[in-house]
């Protein structure tokens, strides 16, 4: 099989995270936390995303979560693991490489990009504990990624 480039690469990452994935902030501990998170039941494509990541350089790390969840007919949820990618920096990178083959993700994208251009040239992301106030542009842009919250 012949191997794919780094653009069919990233064209295949971006479906999946237009697919299975949700791009946006978290809150956590007083703080907002850019994050891209995959969600996936099976371990081969995970395997095939990790691979492609490894390739192009992305930084990620793997949680796996066996969800104790029954069916109607009684039996277990699959379990799901979780692609995560956190932290100003590596958003930006991901978000970056990823952006000319968004589709439905490419408007949540594009805001991260914004947010964290503004947060990164500011410097106010490398101490969380001092960093500085947002402006309302940045507070509405978290507030547009979390559906309207906060």
């Amino acid at each position: 099989m012949q191997s794919k480039t780094d653009a069919e690469k990233l064209a295949w990452i971006a479906g999946f995270v237009d697919g299975e994935a949700t791009v946006g902030m978290e809150y956590s501990r007083g703080q907002f936390i850019p994050r891209v998170t995959v969600y996936n039941t099976c371990y081969c494509t995970l395997g095939e995303l990790t691979d492609m990541m490894d390739s192009l350089g992305l930084a990620y790390y793997v949680y796996h979560r066996q969800r104790k969840i029954r069916r109607k007919d009684g039996s277990l949820c699959l379990p799901q693991w979780h692609l995560i990618v956190t932290g100003f920096k590596r958003v930006m990178r991901l978000c970056q490489a990823l952006l000319p083959y968004l589709v439905t993700k490419r408007e949540n994208a594009e805001l991260l990009i914004e947010y964290l251009a503004k947060r990164l040239e500011s410097g106010a992301y490398k101490n969380k504990y001092k960093n500085r106030p947002l402006t309302t542009r940045e507070a509405e842009i978290i507030r547009r990624l979390n559906g309207g919250r906060r």
